[in-house]
């Protein structure tokens, strides 16, 4: 503010004197003296700012790091990863995001669901073809990730689609299959897009059959997490 005040009153002063004539000599003078006191702000402002630059702290530039890459091997049977799908974030201490990706192997290509936890370690949690002949996975998407690590995703099995989710460290359990009742007389005829909440409950989309609604957001919660058991 201070230096402005200063070399903007000298470049009033030098245009007042090209509009008028009969005050040239006076301001010339003061013009004179003002541009000494500019030329001392100039320095001031070098001064304060090379100041500045030694004062002020250094930030660590921000970089990219590499997780894993199309060709990396994954973990057991002997697979490499041939594509990504987007991931999910979480903030646990366990798991820091989870992902379902492909995987390239000597024959028919395979899909599964991984999580990198804190150590940057890779892990499957569930693959394409696991499961029991009635819950065998014959595709996985949608994953969700909770605060506290756990996992839910949507799944297609023999039955139609299904939700799933781990609870703790016990194994992934169904909690939604299309077929189970809900409200009443109706059933899921279809399910998709879990969301785990931080109340480590489940909520997720689904249509209607049986009943006089056609549509639902329902939300599973308390107890062991399980709203089939429930």
């Amino acid at each position: 503010r201070f230096r402005e005040m200063i070399c903007g009153t000298g470049a009033t002063y030098r245009q007042t004197g090209r509009r008028w004539g009969k005050k040239m000599i006076r301001t010339a003078a003061q013009s004179t003296r003002l541009r000494g006191r500019a030329t001392g702000c100039t320095s001031i402002s070098i001064l304060m700012t090379c100041m500045f630059l030694a004062l002020a702290p250094l930030h660590a530039l921000a970089r990219t790091e590499t997780l894993l890459l199309d060709g990396d091997s994954a973990p057991s049977h002997a697979a490499a990863f041939s594509g990504f799908d987007a991931p999910v974030v979480g903030d646990s201490a366990y798991s820091r995001l989870a992902f379902t990706a492909s995987l390239q192997r000597p024959g028919p290509d395979f899909s599964g669901l991984f999580i990198v936890g804190s150590d940057s370690g890779v892990r499957m949690l569930a693959r394409r073809g696991f499961g029991t002949a009635r819950m065998r996975f014959r595709k996985i998407k949608d994953p969700s990730i909770n605060s506290v690590g756990d996992i839910a995703w949507l799944a297609r099995i023999r039955r139609g689609s299904a939700i799933f989710r781990t609870i703790g460290s016990v194994r992934p359990v169904a909690i939604a299959i299309r077929g189970d009742r809900v409200l009443g007389d109706s059933r899921l005829s279809r399910v998709g897009g879990p969301i785990l909440t931080a109340d480590e409950g489940t909520v997720f989309w689904s249509k209607l059959r049986g009943g006089n609604r056609r549509q639902s957001i329902l939300r599973c919660r308390g107890g062991d997490g399980n709203c089939r058991t429930g």
